[in-house]
């Protein structure tokens, strides 16, 4: 259902930007139960995982799904960034991944694009979180 597939994304959004990655899990993991194996909740979940610092069952999570079309784009960009937050960075992945990412990139759909775009300004928010001692809440009206 559209409107529940928005509500479930607007807490994503939420959990995402206040920093709770386990609620972005629990959440994903209640709705997949409710609705099957979708995999924008599947690439979530990860997303929830590598927020979290559980690089290797992201990167496990994510490469089960790369193969789907819809959300390629948004799965090589959490790859990547997934193997850059790795203790050990396998750079020739990362290397492999960049190229994808650029192939993705002119084939990608409108939903995989808004998905790629989602992705990198929740990611973006919680990087800054982390590395730069920023403010959780951001003022986007400036």
């Amino acid at each position: 259902h559209p409107s529940k597939m928005t509500e479930t994304q607007s807490l994503i959004n939420y959990y995402a930007r206040e920093g709770y990655p386990r609620h972005i899990q629990a959440l994903c993991n209640e709705t997949l139960k409710k609705r099957g194996e979708d995999p924008s909740l599947l690439f979530w979940k990860a997303f929830g995982l590598i927020l979290e610092g559980n690089t290797n069952e992201a990167i496990r999570e994510l490469d089960n799904i790369h193969s789907k079309k819809d959300i390629r784009l948004a799965v090589t960009a959490a790859l990547i960034e997934a193997h850059q937050q790795a203790k050990l960075i396998d750079r020739e992945r990362v290397e492999e991944l960049n190229a994808c990412y650029t192939i993705d990139e002119q084939g990608a759909g409108e939903k995989s694009l808004m998905l790629a775009t989602t992705f990198y300004w929740l990611w973006d928010m919680n990087y800054h979180q982390r590395n730069l001692g920023g403010s959780k809440h951001v003022n986007f009206q400036e």
